[in-house]
Parts: C-alpha cells; sequence; structure tokens
C-alpha cells in the first residue's frame, strides 16, 4: 500500500496596508508584478459615467453603456417594417399604418429626452422623423416626395436609460 502526502504551503503574511482601492493605480514597492502594498484604480459608477465626472476611474464594457456618447438602441429597419439584424437596445418594432412605425425599447430610457438619428435609404427625396416621444417608446413616420411611405432606414438612439 502507498500513501501520497501532499504538502500543505506555508502561509505567507503580507505586509500591511495590503491592497488598497483608490482613485488611481499606484505601483507600490514592486519591482515586478504587482506588490502587496499597491493601490488598485476603480471602475467608474454608473453615474459617473452618465455625468462622465471622471477621468481617473477606468470603464468597464460593462459600464460604457451609461456614457452619453453611447448609442443606447441602434438598428437597421426594413421598408415591410421588420427589424435587422444585428441590432442593439431595440425591443421591437411595430407596424402602425404606411410609414409609420413604433419603436420600442429594450431598456426604459430615463426621461422622453433623448436624442434619436434616422437615415434613410432610396435616391428618391426620402426622409424619416420621430414623435411621440415615451420613455420606452418613440415613433418613427418615414416619407418619400413628402408622402407617408414604407421606407428602409438606420436608427439610433442616444441618452440616459
Amino acid at each position: 500500500m502507498t500513501i501520497n502526502v501532499t504538502p500543505i504551503p506555508r502561509l505567507t503574511v503580507l505586509a500591511a496596508p495590503a491592497f488598497v482601492l483608490g482613485d488611481s493605480n499606484v505601483a507600490g514597492s514592486a519591482l515586478t508584478a504587482v506588490a502587496s502594498d499597491s493601490t488598485l484604480g476603480l471602475a467608474a459608477t454608473k453615474a459617473e459615467m452618465e455625468a462622465v465626472s471622471s477621468a481617473a476611474k477606468s470603464a468597464t464594457p460593462a459600464r460604457t453603456q451609461y456614457h452619453p456618447g453611447v448609442a443606447k438602441g441602434w438598428g437597421h429597419i426594413a421598408s415591410d417594417g421588420a427589424l435587422g439584424s444585428p441590432s442593439y437596445g431595440i425591443g421591437s418594432v411595430t407596424y402602425v399604418s404606411t410609414g409609420v412605425r413604433t419603436i420600442a425599447w429594450a431598456t426604459n430610457f430615463s426621461a422622453a429626452t433623448y436624442s434619436t438619428v434616422v437615415g434613410m435609404e432610396g435616391n428618391d427625396t426620402v426622409s424619416g422623423d420621430f414623435s411621440n416621444f415615451a420613455v420606452g417608446s418613440v415613433t418613427l413616420t418615414t416619407y418619400q416626395d413628402g408622402a407617408a411611405d414604407d421606407r428602409a432606414g438606420s436608427i439610433a438612439a442616444f441618452g440616459a436609460q
């Protein structure tokens, strides 16, 4: 019979104050890697991302969406009202009538004062405008030569959520 014994590693006591969470990265006393007395920078909070209030904190992928310069919803809507893929932040598109669609956001905006942009497809005089702004949806009407018409286009929305 063989008995294998695995040695238990010795505990290493770190010098105080160990890791400190702060507003910036400080190397501590390490010549390489990270020393136990290093200061680790913090990620920006949702409020700091929305207010763009700190240049010292990092923007993580999960928090980048809260920056005012990042689109909260975007996508391509076909002339039949179908939402193309890929898209982001759009819950659904509902065909209301000729040229009129309701766009429901996957996440409500904080207020009905967000900004929207539209780029229409076509060689004629085509346009699109938004109305009926609500925190959870907006109405898009598309036109050709001044009359409501089912046109394809790309949209994006910016604002706090």
